[in-house]
């Protein structure tokens, strides 16, 4: 199981980390658009991390948007994903996640807080 991590650094930066045995996962939320990663099974002379833009024009959101590696904001996320709530009530599709899905990740996070306090990080 990886560690999920909201942090800030030197440079006040927003940082969500996911840091796993084999890999590592890095998210400014000042550059949305960018995912940074890192694969320790990769091969030696290969390793370190990547910096992956997010917003080429492979991503199913990116057509609704701007051209391929231009920033993207916080306020994006909401827009999808109202979108997508929207699209499923029309269908009438299952709604995911689910309050039931919202409960399991409060829980996970209230045991991440009883185990570590947000001071010692």
């Amino acid at each position: 199981m990886g560690v999920l991590k909201r942090s800030m650094n030197p440079t006040s930066a927003n940082i969500i980390d996911h840091l796993a045995a084999l890999e590592a996962r890095v998210h400014y939320l000042e550059e949305m658009n960018r995912l940074r990663f890192y694969d320790a099974s990769d091969p030696e002379p290969m390793r370190g991390f990547r910096d992956i833009i997010v917003t080429e024009s492979t991503h199913p959101y990116v057509v609704n948007w701007w051209p391929p590696g231009h920033l993207i904001g916080y306020e994006h996320s909401f827009v999808h994903t109202v979108a997508d709530f929207v699209k499923a009530v029309i269908a009438g599709k299952k709604i995911e996640p689910d309050f039931a899905d919202g409960l399991k990740t409060q829980r996970v996070l209230d045991a991440i807080q009883r185990a570590r306090p947000l001071s010692s990080l």
